[in-house]
């Protein structure tokens, strides 16, 4: 195998043993696949590098390099993430001990999988694989392909929906369509029957809601959808402003600051700043607060139509949601419903949640790894989101 002083680059794939012209056109593709979905998750959107191919004669080996004009804290980033994905499907960790959520992108993972099962072949012709970032090699083989599948593969079903832009389109055996939610940065394989082929021609390059059975990992993260119906979501110009919905706020009208406050946290999600995050139980939930007297049906379609905005996205209440609201009742004293909406928290990875709720505020810090900050919303006149 290599020595640091022969890999020709920062990023670079080597590769042991005889190959057939098939394994090693799949093993590059993989290894480009890897390194062009972690681009993808890292990069403000439209800011990810070009590569240049980067070979060594006589050798099993092949490098990537940024092209001219790639910027420089991007690339760290990517080989950060790169490196520390890896660690973190290996050891269940981040590398540093700390972190807990998923470094990888799915479309990383699957690229990781078909290298790491070149190398766990026990039927015939296993082919030793490393990965060299920054000229330091990581190995993947049999531990890294076990814990692939232990750890990152596919653990339940549940009807819901994927909200995201309709990009890429895969007739292999059947129909796969991707949707990708830039905001999340998230990539869901979409299984569609050959009947839908209008829709999904008629919708490409669309923001789309689609609905179906969705397959999920042990951590929440959807990995793909049995598609059953696809629907065009209209422009944010299009959709009711927060005036136009002005009853959901009602309740907190003549309470000093909570409508400057809420407002606040919109206004940025309109700037791209934040992404705003809820239950599908807020839906139904937002009609009737307490101490109010509910919104009336009139307003029902401009209601749902501002929960479609492109900064804002409804997770589904799954059966693995209400477990973990179980546990957050019977370990933390949360309240059911509240505990829905903490479980979505967890389940989606956001660092804070905001509301007005005195009783669940005083259970900051107190819940999750890392755990979560809850607080009133922020107005718009107080920039740190942060601690």
């Amino acid at each position: 195998m290599a020595e640091a002083d022969q890999i020709p680059s920062d990023l670079a794939l080597e590769l042991g043993g005889d190959l057939s012209p098939q394994r090693f056109m799949a093993a590059a593709s993989a290894f480009f696949g890897y390194v062009q979905e972690i681009s993808r998750a890292v990069a403000p959107e439209g800011e990810a590098p070009d590569w240049i191919v980067r070979t060594r004669e006589g050798s099993h080996l092949l490098g990537l390099d940024p092209a001219p004009g790639a910027k420089a804290q991007v690339l760290k980033a990517i080989y950060m993430r790169a490196r520390l994905g890896i660690d973190q499907l290996t050891d269940g960790e981040g590398g540093d001990g700390t972190a807990k959520s998923p470094l990888l992108p799915d479309g990383a993972i699957k690229h990781l999988k078909v290298l790491s099962e070149m190398s766990d072949r026990p039927q015939r012709n296993p082919v030793a694989v490393r990965l060299w970032i920054e000229r330091k090699p990581k190995p993947i083989g049999h531990q890294l392909a076990e814990a692939i599948m232990e750890r990152w593969g596919e653990d339940y079903r549940d009807f819901g929906t994927i909200e995201g832009k309709l990009d890429a389109i895969q007739d292999r055996n059947n129909l796969q369509i991707r949707v990708y939610d830039a905001m999340l940065r998230q990539t869901v394989i979409c299984h569609v029957d050959e009947g839908m082929l209008p829709e999904v021609f008629a919708n490409f390059r669309k923001r789309v809601e689609v609905s179906g059975i969705i397959h999920y990992r042990r951590n929440g993260v959807p990995i793909g959808i049995d598609v059953e119906s696809i629907e065009r979501l209209l422009d944010d110009s299009e959709l009711p402003s927060l005036d136009d919905v002005r009853g959901i706020l009602r309740p907190f009208q003549q309470e000093d600051g909570r409508v400057d406050k809420c407002r606040g946290t919109l206004d940025r999600a309109e700037a791209g700043d934040v992404c705003i995050v809820t239950s599908a139980l807020t839906i139904a939930e937002c009609l009737w607060l307490r101490g109010s007297v509910p919104i009336p049906k009139n307003r029902a379609q401009v209601v749902r139509l501002f929960f479609r905005h492109s900064y804002l996205r409804v997770r589904n209440v799954t059966r693995k949601t209400s477990e973990l609201a179980q546990d957050l009742v019977w370990d933390h004293g949360v309240r059911p419903k509240d505990a829905i909406h903490v479980a979505t928290a967890l389940e989606a990875r956001v660092p804070v949640i905001e509301t007005f709720d005195q009783l669940l505020i005083a259970k900051t810090g107190l819940i999750g790894d890392p755990s979560l900050i809850i607080r009133e919303p922020v107005g718009a006149q107080q920039a740190r989101l942060f601690p």
